[in-house]
């Protein structure tokens, strides 16, 4: 949706790195000295205030919300029904029931479920029922489908997409879901915390981490700007007319710099709460795009 106009993203980049290079070339070096090196000072200060203050915040605000969230989920899925129903709607030339696969799934071998379901499948059909591979991703998408809706109803969007990603690219992550989900020596409690540790935790993490950067940046930009509207009237520079404006061109790199940062950012935050379905804020609009998506992929660097 939206992915013909990856083209807004590069226009953007360009206006704005030319716009404050052309503001800061007008101004002149001694009016965005302080501004600039300020901004970069800030940019920097607020990922590092960010990095070490998400998690703290995660485990006092969110995590035990998340765990709840989860756990409700695992109270309204019924996954060894999700199964059996993909199984006998799959033309395997067998029926079976929900208490055949879920004997299955509680089942105290320690053999992937979804190789234990294949087996199970192969010895009812008398015959193999096609490659394994085929019926894992059956599997998958039957997880995928019947937990990951549940979940879209209880959790942030951004939760969902993290879980459906891992699942699709990893079939270990679906494996250690299922097991907590019918490991009975843990509580419920304790199960949906293992769960959410997989998925949600690092998602969360990620979204309050540029909310903090968000904030944190925006009052030190604040702050910059009282310094340097109190300190350019002070400063004094034996430049040529000439040199004040190139100087206060190149310092304005800093500032666009900064400004390419917090554009970066924001998109990031709105593609993780929409989870990838508002408009033209997805992944695979982002990448499509020539300039920016180098800023975007290398967002870990700049946070």
């Amino acid at each position: 949706m939206g992915s013909h106009f990856w083209w807004i993203y590069d226009a953007l980049v360009l206006l704005i790195f030319g716009y404050v290079l052309h503001s800061n070339y007008k101004r002149g070096m001694t009016k965005v000295i302080i501004l600039s090196i300020g901004y970069l000072i800030a940019a920097f200060a607020a990922s590092l205030i960010a990095s070490f203050g998400a998690k703290p915040v995660y485990k006092s605000v969110a995590q035990s919300s998340n765990i709840s969230a989860v756990e409700t989920v695992n109270e309204h899925v019924n996954l060894a029904q999700a199964f059996s129903d993909a199984i006998n709607q799959g033309g395997y030339g067998f029926t079976c029931t929900q208490a055949d696969i879920e004997s299955i799934l509680r089942s105290p071998e320690k053999k992937p479920f979804d190789h234990a379901l294949y087996e199970y499948a192969c010895r009812r059909n008398n015959d193999t029922i096609g490659p394994e591979n085929d019926f894992q991703d059956v599997l998958r998408k039957t997880f995928i489908k019947s937990y990951g809706e549940e979940m879209g109803n209880r959790l942030p969007r951004y939760a969902q997409t993290s879980f459906e990603k891992q699942v699709n690219a990893d079939v270990n992550v679906m494996r250690n879901i299922v097991d907590a989900l019918y490991d009975k020596s843990q509580s419920p409690r304790e199960t949906a915390s293992t769960i959410e540790s997989l998925f949600a935790k690092q998602a969360t993490i990620e979204v309050l981490r540029i909310f903090l950067y968000l904030i944190v940046l925006s009052i030190l930009m604040v702050i910059v700007a009282i310094i340097n509207s109190i300190a350019q009237n002070k400063l004094f520079f034996n430049l040529s007319n000439f040199r004040e404006h190139i100087y206060g061109g190149v310092f304005g790199i800093l500032e666009a710099g900064v400004m390419l940062i917090l554009m970066t950012i924001v998109v990031r935050l709105l593609v993780l709460l929409g989870g990838g379905k508002i408009f033209c804020f997805s992944n695979d609009t982002i990448n499509k795009s020539v300039i920016f998506k180098y800023l975007y992929n290398h967002l870990s660097t700049l946070l």
